[in-house]
């Protein structure tokens, strides 16, 4: 069964199951100063394996590696650690030199999603007995839902909107409740993207996905105008930073594991 929730008049979507990142406090700090303190060496694998990579694709595999190294560059610049180095170690491995206060954490934080996010329709016709069994309908594809809140959804393929069309994401604060929120921006193609999708789908669910996962599932009450939107839930200032970095950083084309740390200093 479509999970319900109430979509805001105002355009703020509520993402009441969206506390995603449990993330150390990673807070803007003088990174000049790291400067002469410990540097720890880490080693990344990517999984390259889930992305159908081998080594007959080897332009692939180095496009791959160096699209990561800026996004977990423009990650990491954002949580108070500083980068020495970040350099392509071949195989699918990157290796890192940071120094802060606990980089393992940050990179951690960091690393804990790929970030890819998605707007796409639930499939209405989807028969509850048939999504039990793993079957969905032509043009569609069954999710889990994030933690197994509740049973898989059919949803759409087709994505309405994606997180390339993020521009800008920041931690806020609601003026009506006082918790933390997310406020994203899209660029203009991505406003009319949605703002089109949700005035033909009025009444029918919107999946919210993030890496293949379900976050939540709302009902469109009316269409959302404009290219901004207000994500609610229930995460902290640390999660909302976390969450609201890698939005507006980029999704990694490839998972990464920490694979090794060593102190150089």
């Amino acid at each position: 069964m479509i999970i319900r929730y109430f979509l805001r008049a105002t355009a703020a979507l509520r993402l009441a199951a969206l506390a995603l990142f449990m993330a150390p406090a990673l807070t803007a700090c003088d990174s000049i100063a790291m400067l002469s303190g410990p540097t720890d060496e880490f080693e990344l694998q990517a999984d390259l394996a889930a992305l159908g990579k081998d080594a007959d694709t080897e332009a692939e595999i180095a496009e791959t590696m160096q699209t990561s190294i800026a996004v977990i560059e423009r990650r990491l610049s954002q949580t108070g650690v500083y980068i020495h180095e970040i350099a392509d170690a071949g195989d699918g491995r990157l290796v890192l030199k940071l120094s802060g206060d606990d980089p393992k954490a940050a990179l951690e934080a960091m690393l804990a999603y790929r970030g890819k996010l998605e707007f796409r329709m639930a499939d209405m016709n989807a028969l509850p007995d048939m999504v039990e069994q793993g079957i969905a309908p032509v043009g569609s594809e069954i999710l889990p839902v994030r933690d197994n809140a509740y049973p898989p959804i059919a949803v759409r393929r087709k994505v309405a909107v994606d997180g390339s069309r993020i521009i800008d994401a920041r931690q806020g604060v609601d003026p009506y409740t006082g918790q933390p929120v997310i406020n994203i921006q899209f660029d203009e193609e991505g406003g009319k993207q949605l703002a089109e999708t949700t005035r033909r789908h009025v009444g029918e669910a919107m999946a919210i996905v993030l890496d293949d996962v379900i976050v939540m599932s709302p009902f469109i009450n009316e269409p959302i105008v404009g290219a901004s939107m207000q994500l609610h839930g229930s995460f902290n200032e640390q999660e909302a930073f976390g969450l609201a970095v890698v939005l507006r950083s980029g999704a990694l084309p490839a998972s990464f594991a920490i694979t090794g740390q060593s102190k150089l200093n």
